[in-house]
């Protein structure tokens, strides 16, 4: 193995330096010095130290890519379970957002991916440097408590990151959590009141009979004169709770166009219009009355949710 021709200590394979007493063989006045190395060195924990942690939103960006379709598909199926006008503009929203940030994912650009390449194109000229430097001045003392100070930096750096990182992303995923999970729940909730919507009136239908040996006409009449005169009538809570009663009487009684009347005048706009208005419809597709059932639902212009109207035309399918 080669000597150092000064101080005849051996040469590192390859190595024109001594480690030693920093003597350059056969005069290469271009070979770097220990000095050159040491600064490489500090230049890089600076430039790594420079680099700002994983914030909390930049976080949140960098779940976006999975978050943000997952939200689409929740407003899908809100808007079919509901049929809300509003829900399937906010699915077309979540949808153009989802395919902006998947191409931002995908170039590298989205959240920390900046930051996070950075920090590794560093580190990794870092550890060039320190194969160099161990190469060539390997049996330094100094050198080699300077490479060990540094690596102990951006070890404890690196793994400040991480920490920060894994705190952050364990917040977003139980945020995901309880928002998915209130969503499902929201979904069953809607769905639910739907089929509780159309069990009202079956039942309803049911229950509300005209008394035996009582004229009908009569008895709707009266009703309705109660039901109108009644503080009821003015409540926009309560009114259609009783109207869904007076007019399955007035159905009952085969007089529909006066049914009509009452609800498109009194019942639509308030509070559980579409019960009644399902009333109606189901009226009308059990009596075989499909053409004035559809007129009686383009009528249906008032109602208190526009998307209740497309649920209407869903029961005449």
């Amino acid at each position: 193995m080669a000597t150092c021709p000064k101080c005849k200590e051996e040469l590192p394979l390859l190595s024109k330096i001594c480690p030693v007493c920093g003597y350059v063989v056969e005069g290469d006045q271009n070979a770097p010095h220990a000095n050159d190395f040491a600064d490489a060195l500090e230049k890089c924990l600076y430039q790594l130290k420079s680099i700002p942690l994983p914030s909390f939103m930049r976080s949140m960006a960098q779940l976006s890519f999975v978050m943000l379709p997952l939200i689409a598909v929740y407003m899908l199926m809100l808007a079919i379970v509901s049929s809300a006008g509003l829900f399937w503009v906010l699915f077309v929203l979540f949808a153009v957002l989802s395919l902006w940030v998947i191409v931002k994912k995908l170039s590298g650009k989205l959240g920390n991916d900046l930051f996070n390449r950075q920090f590794k194109e560093i580190k990794n000229e870092y550890e060039y440097h320190e194969r160099t430097a161990k190469r060539n001045f390997g049996k330094s003392k100094e050198v080699t408590k300077l490479i060990n100070d540094i690596s102990s930096e951006i070890s404890r750096i690196e793994e400040e990151r991480n920490a920060v990182r894994r705190k952050n992303l364990f917040i977003w995923l139980v945020i995901l959590i309880v928002f998915f999970v209130s969503g499902g729940l929201s979904i069953f909730s809607v769905d639910k009141a739907l089929n509780e919507e159309n069990t009202i009136v079956g039942e309803t239908d049911k229950a509300v009979t005209p008394e035996s040996g009582k004229n009908q006409t009569a008895q709707w009449r009266e009703a309705m004169e109660n039901f109108k005169n009644s503080p009821d009538y003015q409540d926009e809570y309560k009114c259609n709770e009783e109207a869904i009663k007076v007019i399955s009487m007035i159905l009952s009684a085969g007089e529909e166009e006066e049914a009509e009347n009452l609800f498109l005048e009194s019942c639509m706009g308030k509070v559980g219009d579409m019960a009644c208005a399902m009333l109606f419809v189901e009226h009308y597709k059990t009596a075989g009355k499909l053409e004035i059932a559809k007129i009686f639902v383009d009528r249906c212009t008032g109602l208190r949710y526009k998307s209740d109207k497309k649920k209407l035309e869903k029961l005449l399918k």
